[in-house]
């Protein structure tokens, strides 16, 4: 068996142990029990309020309209992601929390897997020990399943600048410059003053 796919056959079965982890060991029956009150609520209040037709830079009605619609009380009197992750995330926020709370974790497991292979593949190719490793850090390691329960976008920034990596090692600026635009998408928060 060659070294390449001996380095496949150890990531798949990382990935597929830490997918095991995820779904009976804990971490996603906790996401399912506070997905109305983690990050994610939050990241979905944003789009959700525009879509009901309420501004969610007004601090006179953002925080009641976001906890009518299901989210944790906001952090701060009006939205405080970037104005285009509220417009990038729309339909997101057509979807009741609980399915937009489920597209979100399994794209963002799906994409980070995938980002981390084609890492892996450029840079350590054929290395089977540290492909198994770092697949199985992918969702076991604390980082990412504390991301996973909370609806956080670590994995999804990840894949984004993997993209970037790859895209310019590849000579494709241009794509490069369209992931950088999604890593601007899923930028932290601006925190708006109260």
């Amino acid at each position: 068996m060659s070294p390449r796919i001996r380095a496949d056959r150890a990531y798949l079965i990382a990935i597929t142990i830490g997918v095991i982890f995820i779904v009976f060991l804990g971490p996603l029956g906790r996401r399912l029990e506070i997905v109305h009150m983690n990050d994610f609520s939050g990241i979905w209040s944003g789009p959700a309020t525009v879509l009901v037709g309420v501004n969610p830079w007004d601090p006179k009605l953002y925080v009641k309209t976001a906890v009518e619609l299901g989210t944790k009380v906001p952090d701060a009197l009006v939205d405080d992601y970037m104005p285009w992750e509220v417009v990038a995330l729309l339909p997101l926020g057509l979807l009741p929390l609980e399915a937009a709370a489920w597209v979100w974790m399994i794209a963002s497991m799906t994409l980070s897997a995938l980002a981390l292979r084609a890492l892996l593949r450029e840079f350590l190719p054929g290395r089977a020990a540290v492909h198994f490793s770092l697949g199985l850090a992918l969702f076991v390691g604390q980082p990412g399943f504390h991301t996973i329960i909370l609806g956080q976008w670590a994995l999804l920034l990840m894949s984004a600048v993997a993209a970037i990596v790859l895209a310019l090692r590849a000579g494709h600026a241009g794509r490069a410059g369209l992931a950088a635009l999604a890593l601007l998408a899923c930028a932290a928060p601006a925190r708006a003053a109260a």
